[in-house]
């Protein structure tokens, strides 16, 4: 089932819902990274209904079929972080909190567990569980201070540049390059499904990052470093870093899951940014550690 929300500001969202063919044992909120959509998820999706899981998950504001904020439309924006936060709050209230089933499991990739982060410190007691993959702690620089990267993006927004997208990411997609190239899987066949649906749909292409984006990307982690901020994230989480991540540090994650206070951390060797996009042996890995984590009952009571 798929339907659409309003935000606080008048944006649509799209969203989707998937119940097991049973009573589901679970709920689990899918929150996806920068740039992607609900279609990316479809295989991860089956393999949680498989496991008798209630599925939800959306499209971030600026991306996906949900409402674009620039033109051209590909430019990936948000004004502030704190404008996810509000449409994960309004979603979570609205659609998935009435309609879950059993515990409630978080599982974010990316931009998504950045923002799960965020959501998880602030509004205690939504969620049972969370499991992160590859979280956006920090920025991984390629080349570029991140004091540099700030400052650039700081000024531009500044100037009225915002929604611009910054030159050197324009017209730049992975799954549109050459797989030997691409810094998200190591799985070839991952890599062209992910292609074609783009190929299918160039309304979900996201191809450069304004500006705004990389300023309000900057704030936001500069909040996950303040003092006593991982304090107050007491659920049980379960973060996986890719060890071959070129996207974000994964150094910088395992460092924040040193100070959580209820946290199973893992590296998966030879996983490139998209773990849920990986090869079947990283994958299954993936699914043990996600399985042993959830330790879902085949019986429960309602809550």
């Amino acid at each position: 089932m798929q339907g659409w929300f309003k935000t606080h500001d008048g944006l649509k969202i799209r969203y989707g819902i998937w119940k097991p063919e049973g009573r589901p044992r679970a709920s689990v909120v899918i929150l996806g990274g920068r740039g992607e959509f609900l279609e990316k998820y479809n295989e991860t999706i089956i393999e949680l209904l498989d496991r008798e899981m209630m599925v939800f998950s959306f499209d971030w504001r600026g991306q996906g079929l949900s409402s674009r904020m620039t033109s051209p439309a590909s430019v990936g924006h948000v004004d502030s972080f704190e404008d996810y936060l509000a449409d994960l709050h309004d979603f979570m209230l609205n659609i998935a909190g009435p309609s879950k089933s059993g515990q409630l499991i978080m599982l974010a990739h990316s931009m998504g567990g950045h923002i799960a982060l965020r959501y998880l410190a602030d509004r205690q007691g939504i969620f049972d569980k969370a499991v992160l993959t590859s979280p956006m702690i920090q920025i991984h620089a390629s080349g570029f201070s991140a004091d540099l990267m700030y400052t650039v993006a700081d000024l531009a927004t500044g100037l009225g540049f915002g929604r611009a997208p910054i030159p050197f990411t324009s017209g730049r997609n992975d799954y549109l390059g050459d797989f030997e190239n691409n810094q998200l899987t190591g799985s070839r066949r991952r890599f062209e499904r992910n292609r074609r649906l783009l190929e299918a749909n160039p309304g979900l292409l996201i191809d450069a990052v304004s500006f705004g984006w990389l300023k309000a990307a900057f704030d936001s982690m500069n909040v996950i470093k303040r003092p006593g901020f991982a304090a107050k994230i007491t659920l049980p989480l379960l973060m996986l870093a890719a060890g071959s991540d070129k996207v974000v540090s994964s150094r910088a994650t395992k460092k924040l899951a040193a100070v959580l206070p209820d946290v199973s951390f893992s590296i998966l060797e030879g996983s490139r940014h998209e773990i849920l996009q990986e090869t079947d042996p990283i994958r299954a890995r993936f699914w043990q550690l996600f399985d042993s984590f959830a330790a879902v009952p085949a019986c429960f009571a309602d809550n």
